[in-house]
């Protein structure tokens, strides 16, 4: 159910208690935007029919601020639920019986101070002629500021209506066994607003000695202690309990009516007198001072907790500060080692790059220009043909000339693996046309930094591992492959 909205303005959102008569639930007034109790009746139960509809009638005629409030009521018809509802304040908090079922005594006060209290709403609803008949401490609920107020007249006696309707059977007993009173018990119709009062003594007997005046098992023997036995009395069984108040609660627990006092207005009269006087005691002083005293107690106590906590805080701020400046620095130090072992790699790998890279020279018969086996040093792309020694052996030895070439921009020189071979330099060959004729086909599988070209210079690839080729029986083996790959002829 939770989730529908009544009569498109009540949303229930969680279900609150369940009685005897229906249940209640939380809900949200959408249109005043409030939080609200809502009762639910199902309609065909005509017992509780009837005591809802004077619950409505009851709770409407009282206004207090110790009474629940009712808002509205009406009927819901949705698919097969068909539904009373009474909307009511919605008190934020537990009943009394929650209170009085938590561990440990309750202050006598405190307890005095909720039965003035429902006294109160008591007295109102008695001026208007209603009797609750169900006093009991499921049935007041505290507020969050520490405000009880009496709630569910579900069973309340509106003066003359039920007596001439006839709805009270004669011998019926309506109420709960525990706090009810012997006229209930004997199931009497003309209860009157003295029956709450014997309601009342009982929950005010059980919150000071934290035990209702008489328990059973068996509600009809409950209810025969009622009307038989008298309760134990309090004058010994609560520490510090104002005979007064001992005797209050005697007289509100008298079997017969004329034994207990006349109204409840009189009742809260007596509880704020023993309040009173309580206060105004040496007592009361004393345990002002020991609650003086304690709250002295829990500032230090509060003050030393705060204190305690900002030191660990300054440690623990300071121990995070020193953690971070250590990663820093040991960041710092990695990065600079990191950074010293990068250029130290690059270093290397720049030297041994300039160490790999070597051209071997250009083999031919001795000349002026050096030792045996060598050719003096000159520019490769000048032309052959020019004059000295080297057209000379160009001409003699019967070698390949290199064309004509551009000069690289800037007027470097060309590099040495484009520097012609001189056919002469190849033993075995005899300088023959046949092979001078068969090497230019020859040279272009040769490896990158012995290429012999025709055309415009080229930048040589980068050499292998080998530091060039110095015997020239291994130029001749090389050229004897590439020849052999590249299927020309028959190997020379």
């Amino acid at each position: 159910m939770g989730g529908q909205v009544l009569n498109d303005r009540y949303r229930l959102e969680s279900r609150l208690g369940r009685g005897a008569m229906g249940e209640v639930w939380g809900a949200y007034d959408m249109v005043m935007r409030r939080s609200v109790a809502v009762k639910l009746v199902h309609l065909g139960r005509s017992a509780s029919e009837w005591r809802f509809w004077e619950e409505i009638k009851a709770a409407a005629a009282l206004k207090h601020v110790h009474v629940v409030a009712v808002y509205d009521c009406g009927e819901y018809r949705a698919d097969r639920d068909q539904l009373l509802y009474l909307v009511m304040e919605r008190v934020e908090g537990g009943d009394l019986a929650e209170v009085f079922a938590g561990p440990g005594p309750l202050p006598w006060y405190d307890v005095v101070h909720w039965a003035r209290q429902i006294a109160d709403g008591l007295a109102a609803a008695h001026e208007n002629g209603i009797v609750h008949r169900d006093v009991k401490p499921a049935n007041v609920l505290r507020a969050s500021d520490g405000v009880v107020k009496l709630a569910d007249f579900g069973i309340a006696k509106v003066a003359g209506d039920l007596a001439r309707a006839g709805m009270t059977l004669p011998g019926t007993a309506i109420g709960t066994p525990a706090y009810m009173s012997p006229e209930q018990a004997s199931g009497d119709r003309d209860v009157d607003c003295r029956s709450d009062l014997y309601s009342l003594g009982c929950l005010l007997y059980e919150g000071l000695s934290g035990a209702p005046p008489f328990t059973a098992d068996d509600p009809g023997l409950l209810m025969r202690k009622h009307l038989e036995e008298e309760p134990l009395p309090l004058s010994g069984r609560v520490p510090g309990l104002p005979a007064e108040i001992s005797d209050l609660v005697g007289s509100l627990l008298a079997k017969h009516p004329d034994g207990r006092p006349g109204s409840a207005a009189e009742v809260s009269h007596r509880l704020a007198t023993a309040l009173d006087g309580y206060w105004g005691s040496t007592a009361a002083a004393e345990l002002l001072e020991k609650a003086r005293q304690e709250a002295a107690g829990m500032r230090a106590a509060a003050d030393g907790y705060a204190r305690a906590s900002r030191e660990e805080a300054d440690r623990y701020a300071d121990a995070v500060r020193a953690g971070a400046d250590r990663l820093r620095r040991e960041a710092e130090q990695v990065f600079a080692e990191a950074a010293e072992r990068s250029r130290r790699l690059l270093a290397g790998a720049r030297g041994r790059a300039r160490g790999r890279v070597r051209f071997p020279e250009r083999v031919g018969p001795a000349s002026a220009g050096g030792p045996a086996g060598t050719a003096p040093p000159r520019d490769p792309l000048r032309r052959r043909t020019g004059s000295g020694a080297s057209a000379s052996g160009a001409a003699e030895g019967g070698g390949l000339a290199a064309p004509d070439s551009p000069a690289p921009p800037g007027g470097a020189p060309a590099s040495p693996a484009c520097a012609p071979v001189s056919a002469a330099g190849v033993p075995g060959s005899a300088a023959s046309s046949a092979w001078a004729s068969r090497l230019p086909l020859m040279l272009p599988a040769a490896p990158a930094r012995l290429m012999l070209t025709t055309g415009p210079v080229r930048p040589a690839l980068p050499p292998s591992p080998r530091e060039g080729i110095e015997p020239p029986s291994e130029l001749l083996s090389l050229l004897r492959r590439a020849w052999h790959l590249h299927g020309r002829g028959k190997t020379p």
